[in-house]
């Protein structure tokens, strides 16, 4: 058996990715429980994290542990809104189906940053939301990300999750805001301070 490296994941049994995940899974489990109501999908949600010492390379992060901020930043805001119990009693999974990024800034170990995430849009099975990071005031990474809710059986829509969660509001299903940012990011427009 192969030595491990310095910072090679050993924590639940994965990767410090895995760990990340779990670690924040825990947080926003416990921040749901202490504040006793369910937030509001429609709002903004904001995570505050640092870059932990194996998610850079020499120097800067790297680019695939971006997409962990997002996914840690999802889960916290589906925990805050009470998805969690309806995804575990219907063995739901996230899924995420396209992902576009744009970077603007580096971060580097042990940058303190806070991934902003917004629900732009749902349709009748995806949920496309938009995620920043955000360092000292400025947006360091732009991005887009389209998820879906399934189990063995299909697809849990999102508004049949929003009813079971116990949430009366519709979500936007207008794509038009999802298209204006995909398009952006694919060519690389007006990001720095949006």
């Amino acid at each position: 058996m192969a030595p491990r490296r310095p910072f090679e994941g050993r924590y639940f049994g994965g990767n410090m990715h895995t760990s990340r995940i779990v670690w924040t899974i825990g947080k926003a489990a416990s921040r749901a429980l202490l504040r006793g109501k369910l937030a509001d999908p429609r709002g903004t949600f904001s995570l505050s994290m640092r870059v932990w010492p194996n998610e850079a390379d020499l120097k800067f992060v790297n680019h695939a542990s971006y997409f962990v901020y997002f996914e840690a930043a999802r889960w916290d805001a589906g925990l805050q809104c009470g998805f969690g119990n309806v995804l575990r009693s219907r063995q739901c999974s996230p899924i995420a189906g396209g992902q576009l990024i744009q970077y603007l800034r580096p971060m580097q170990r042990h940058d303190t940053f806070e991934v902003v995430t917004k629900i732009l849009a749902v349709d009748e099975r995806w949920w496309h939301f938009e995620h920043k990071v955000v360092r000292k005031g400025e947006v360091c990474t732009r991005a887009w990300v389209k998820v879906v809710m399934r189990n063995r059986t299909g697809v849990l829509a999102p508004q049949e999750l929003l009813r079971l969660a116990g949430h009366t509001v519709e979500l936007p299903n207008d794509v038009t805001r999802v298209d204006k940012l995909v398009k952006e990011l694919a060519t690389c427009g007006p990001s720095a301070t949006q």
